[in-house]
């Protein structure tokens, strides 16, 4: 910032109009976040032929899509997953037995993964599931009945889990829902949700 400063306070100084030190501005412009002053000046070194190049390739810099960065709390085998808003929620698409994709709420207060009997019985032709028991689960419209499965994989971003268990209760999925994603899945991550990016960060927790 004094640097900016110092440049500012000082325009009548012959040496700024010289293309090293506009070429200079633009970098601590862009850096300070001042982007349009920044390209004002590479636009000036446009017809600068010893600097034009080295103009093109900043502003190139400058229209390039940032990646968001991921917390500096995660390893570099930490993954960002895509989420889509649904109200106050988020969903994402999860794979069964690298075959059948299902979209599941993102829920930490459910302690199983869960999936509608309807959208069960679709896919159950392409996944094997297991059935190991029937148990009364606490719903938002009461307590029902259900039946938990293991399926034999289930694929969350890049990380594929094996034997995970799978709540099916006969309810009525919410359009373009087809049931939850429970702490049973999270439980093997490091997970943080980015509401401004709408992105799931997550990264294998040591066993």
């Amino acid at each position: 910032n004094c640097v900016i400063a110092d440049i500012i306070m000082y325009p009548e100084e012959t040496e700024l109009l010289k293309a090293p030190y506009q070429y200079r501005l633009a970098e601590i412009l862009i850096y300070s976040g001042d982007t349009i002053q920044a390209e004002d000046h590479l636009n000036k070194l446009l017809v600068n032929k010893a600097w034009k190049d080295r103009a093109h390739e900043l502003l190139a810099t400058m229209e390039a899509p940032r990646e968001p960065a991921i917390s500096s709390t995660f390893g570099d085998n930490a993954q960002a997953i895509n989420l889509s808003r649904r109200g106050e929620h988020y969903k994402l698409t999860i794979i069964l037995d690298d075959a059948a994709e299902s979209t599941l709420l993102l829920d930490t207060g459910a302690s199983l993964t869960t999936l509608s009997l309807s959208r069960f019985t679709e896919l159950s032709s392409r996944i094997n599931a297991e059935e190991i028991s029937s148990m009364m689960f606490n719903t938002a419209n009461g307590v029902t009945r259900g039946t938990v499965y293991k399926v034999r994989s289930l694929q969350i971003g890049e990380y594929q889990l094996f034997d995970i268990k799978l709540a099916v209760l006969d309810y009525q999925p919410s359009h373009g829902v087809d049931g939850l994603l429970g702490m049973n899945v999270l439980k093997h991550f490091r997970f943080q949700i980015n509401q401004d990016e709408s992105k799931l960060y997550l990264e294998p927790r040591q066993q």
